[in-house]
């Protein structure tokens, strides 16, 4: 006897699907009944578990507790003006995929000169050895951060564009089962910036064991400021679900960033830091590969905890990332001095679908 498929029963859940003659196989067969109360029970099981509302969660006194933990466990401690250890952080364009910066209107502004302003993306591969080498880089100089970027919710998308000089775009096609309506989150500009300091490069490479050549004199004394921002998102949420819910969809708009530096070229910066100890021939070609990396910003894809690949949406280069466990994943891309994302519990042809009927 020849069952009924089990995913023609889980489609029976959404829709009335079966043929007439799955009709009658069902009505007679003990063994798909039984599968499909199963299907059945999963789905009320599943439906239940996205009702409920998550609990409350603070960030920042998350980020807080982290940190202090961190610090506990590590040898070297704690260290002022080290508010953030980033993987890739000074590494030419690596460092605007990891902050979101924006420069001030003070006067230093007249003595930077631009080196980085990305309209593109690309995906690059870091391994977990690049990974430890490329944290180090916070240890060449000191950085330090001013401004709120923590996510804040606002009333509607009128109020959005208002805080952040952005429109939003709204996406032609959901998944099926996400409420039309949602709601909207913005983040507002902050301030950074990294001055290297050859002093404390040598006593970052001494700490590890590792021998550096000097810090170039055009480089030492250099300081770099990030400006970008600021950003505003979407949360879409299950139909009928509480507004406390967690959303399983997230659609992002933001100012592309611009890096100014005060000395150094990009060039400069590059060659020394894909120099480095740690930093594998691998990474340092992909890096150097890319075909303008002023106007090009690559994206750190760690090959022990997610995967990435180059996209197109709507003919605009872009990057799908994931995570290993196919639960989620975000396709991001750049267009007209903006930057996008979509990101959620959902596969790369749902998420670039919704990304391509975005207006």
């Amino acid at each position: 006897m020849n069952h009924i498929a089990e995913n023609s029963l889980r489609e029976l859940i959404d829709a009335t699907n079966l043929s007439p003659s799955e009709r009658n196989h069902l009505a007679a067969c003990a063994s798909c009944q039984r599968l499909s109360d199963e299907v059945r029970s999963d789905a009320r099981a599943v439906a239940a578990y996205f009702a409920e509302p998550l609990p409350a969660f603070d960030t920042r006194d998350a980020w807080v507790n982290m940190r202090s933990r961190l610090s506990a466990r590590s040898p070297q401690g704690s260290r002022s003006g080290r508010l953030l250890r980033l993987p890739g952080a000074l590494t030419t364009a690596a460092i605007a995929g990891l902050l979101v910066l924006v420069l001030g209107t003070s006067g230093l502004a007249d003595s930077f000169f631009a080196i980085f302003e990305p309209h593109t993306v690309v995906p690059v591969t870091v391994s977990p050895t690049d990974m430890r080498a490329l944290g180090a880089f916070a240890d060449y100089g000191r950085l330090s951060f001013t401004g709120d970027s923590e996510p804040r919710p606002v009333a509607n998308a009128a109020a959005a564009s208002a805080e952040t000089g952005l429109s939003p775009l709204l996406p032609a096609v959901l998944p099926r089962g996400l409420a039309s309506q949602p709601t909207y989150a913005v983040v507002r500009t902050a301030e950074a910036h990294f001055v290297f300091d050859g002093r404390l490069a040598q006593t970052s490479a001494a700490r590890r064991g590792v021998t550096l050549t000097a810090m170039p004199a055009d480089l030492d004394g250099t300081e770099l400021v990030l400006r970008g921002g600021p950003a505003l998102a979407q949360l879409y949420r299950v139909q009928g679900s509480s507004p406390d819910s967690g959303p399983l969809l997230v659609v992002a708009t933001a100012v592309a960033p611009v890096l100014k530096s005060s000395g150094a070229t990009l060039t400069q910066l590059q060659e020394y830091l894909l120099a480095q100890p740690g930093i594998t021939p691998a990474l340092a070609d992909a890096i150097r590969s890319i075909g303008d990396p002023s106007t090009t910003l690559p994206l750190p894809v760690p090959s022990d905890r997610s995967h990435g690949r180059a996209v197109s949406v709507n003919g605009n280069a872009g990057v799908y990332l994931a995570d290993p466990s196919g639960l989620g994943g975000a396709v991001l891309w750049a267009v007209g001095g903006r930057f996008f994302g979509v990101g959620g519990a959902y596969d790369e042809a749902q998420l670039l679908a919704v990304a391509e009927g975005l207006r």
